[in-house]
């Protein structure tokens, strides 16, 4: 629980649900279940200290990529239930192939459906805590619920009625099947890390060979340009946004509110326009900041560089006041 609540300041909604749940067992057995009343006291107090981080980030709210749409609040239970649908449904079948005929599982304690209950609802409370106050919400927030229905679904296979070797076998394949998806995405972070440290190598070889400042278009690749192989910021490397100023992307707003709390080497398209009249971009021919030096005239050709294989646009400011790409 603890663990939980320390992946991210929207786990501490998991307390409610452990409290909902030692609450519906002290109803049960008409007496108050000592340690877990302890542990979700220890939780609480412990998740105090995230309240700076969750106010921290309402300050915010006006300036988050993650903005709190209906299209995320329809995507909750797709992406809650998508890590364990392979043990789910491991699970369904082995229920199905032990129950012929009268022969089905014993019913559940109402400690555990109580804990399904509320775990399954807890997503709910996530988004409206975003709408509230936090500003800022993903799907992919509700992966702790996920990983706690999927322990309650090994609960769940505890009671079905198999033979000791065959359950414990069982048990120990539901298991590996809801690990296959964060170590599956713990391979992909060792490969995007990989791909990063790459990229920035590149970066710093293609500066060496060009006066010209560099601008990534990407916005998932701006990050990179703030720390070189030395740690240091990469120099003559920017970010560039607010290109199509009638269109600001959620990207434009992030980037303007990090601005205002870290020292990214980031500009407004105009701020560097007036002062940059030639640079490379590293993007596709339809990113904002493309589109909008064809649309003042600049003079736009396509470039690669052969020792990095990496693609880019080298801008220039118009001669004979028209555009070309």
């Amino acid at each position: 629980m603890l663990a939980s609540v320390y992946s991210h300041y929207y786990g501490c909604l998991q307390i409610a649900a452990f409290a909902g749940c030692t609450a519906t067992s002290a109803w049960q057995r008409r007496q108050i279940p000592t340690i877990p009343v302890l542990a979700v006291g220890a939780a609480t107090i412990a998740a105090a200290s995230l309240w700076p981080l969750a106010h921290a980030a309402s300050q915010y709210r006006g300036n988050f990529w993650t903005p709190v749409t209906t299209t995320a609040a329809l995507a909750i239970y797709p992406t809650l239930l998508a890590p364990v649908a392979l043990p789910l449904l491991v699970l369904s079948a082995l229920v199905i192939w032990s129950s012929p005929g009268p022969d089905r599982p014993r019913p559940l304690p109402r400690e555990i459906l109580s804990a399904l209950l509320w775990m399954a609802g807890m997503p709910v409370g996530m988004f409206l805590l975003a709408k509230s106050v936090t500003g800022a919400f993903l799907p992919r927030y509700t992966v702790g619920a996920a990983a706690a229905l999927c322990a309650l679904a090994i609960v769940l296979l505890s009671s079905v009625p198999l033979d000791k070797s065959v359950r414990r076998r069982s048990l120990i394949l539901a298991s590996l099947l809801a690990l296959l998806i964060p170590m599956s995405r713990q391979i992909s972070g060792l490969r995007t890390t990989r791909f990063r440290g790459d990229f920035v190598e590149h970066l710093v070889q293609i500066q060496e060979k060009q006066s010209a400042p560099i601008v990534l278009s990407d916005d998932g690749l701006f990050v990179e340009m703030t720390a070189g192989p030395d740690s240091r910021p990469l120099p003559n490397c920017y970010f560039v946004y607010d290109a199509l100023p009638e269109t600001r992307t959620n990207v434009d707003l992030a980037v303007a509110g990090l601005l205002k709390v870290l020292p990214l080497q980031a500009q407004t398209f105009d701020d560097f326009w007036a002062v940059h009249r030639e640079f490379n971009v590293i993007g596709d021919s339809s990113s904002p900041v493309v589109q909008r030096s064809v649309r003042e005239g600049a003079t736009v050709t396509y470039r690669r560089d052969v020792a990095t294989n990496i693609d880019y646009w080298h801008v220039m400011l118009p001669a004979f006041g028209h555009s070309r790409l």
